[in-house]
């Protein structure tokens, strides 16, 4: 069996297997206390007053948590014009601008865990939710641990890719868009082009 050949890949696919099931275990407790505040709400007319606020917060931590899951798979948001505008270059120039996105991200990652740091530190201790009454800076804490997840799982992309079908698709769309424009870059109706070849 070929094992993967940097440390930090393999690394970060095994925390990627655990944050997994707890992706899976915050999503059913989240879906759970929906159902559960529904059923209270309409049959027994008492509500479950921390229910929307748990809700809320557990799809916050689902949402940074699933971003490292996404940075690995690379389906990340990117910019394909650029690879479309330099299709015909070859795949070390396309592999240089994947990692200057990869570099800007993870810049981006950094300044978001500094920035959310120096929140939590002010706030800590200070403020509570409304309703299940836990410190603020738990629910802070998240962008933290999100981008923590997205600076490893964007480079153990960088190193070893798994999905490169989103810059395929946009290369490929580029090559259909050519077909159907003419030298002036006008578009060609496909219908007329048909019946002027029949006649």
């Amino acid at each position: 069996m070929n094992r993967e050949p940097y440390l930090l890949v393999r690394l970060a696919d095994k925390i990627n297997g655990v944050t997994k099931w707890i992706l899976i275990a915050l999503l059913v407790s989240c879906v759970s206390i929906s159902f559960a505040e529904v059923i209270c709400r309409y049959w027994f007319h008492i509500a479950i007053g921390w229910g929307n606020e748990f809700c809320r917060f557990t799809m916050i931590w689902m949402a940074f948590i699933a971003a490292g899951h996404a940075a690995r798979q690379g389906r990340m948001v990117k910019l394909e014009i650029i690879f479309v505008l330099f299709k015909s270059a070859s795949e070390k120039i396309h592999s240089v601008f994947e990692w200057i996105s990869g570099l800007i991200s993870i810049a981006f990652y950094i300044i978001a865990i500094l920035c959310t740091w120096s929140v939590m530190q002010k706030i800590h201790g200070l403020q509570y939710s409304a309703a299940l009454i836990i410190p603020m800076s738990l629910m802070y804490s998240s962008i933290v641990v999100g981008s923590v997840l997205l600076i490893m799982n964007t480079v153990a992309a960088l190193l070893s890719p798994i999905n490169k079908s989103d810059v395929s698709e946009a290369l490929a769309l580029a090559e259909e868009m050519e077909k159907l424009t003419n030298e002036k870059g006008e578009f060609i109706n496909v219908d007329d082009s048909q019946e002027g070849g029949t006649k």
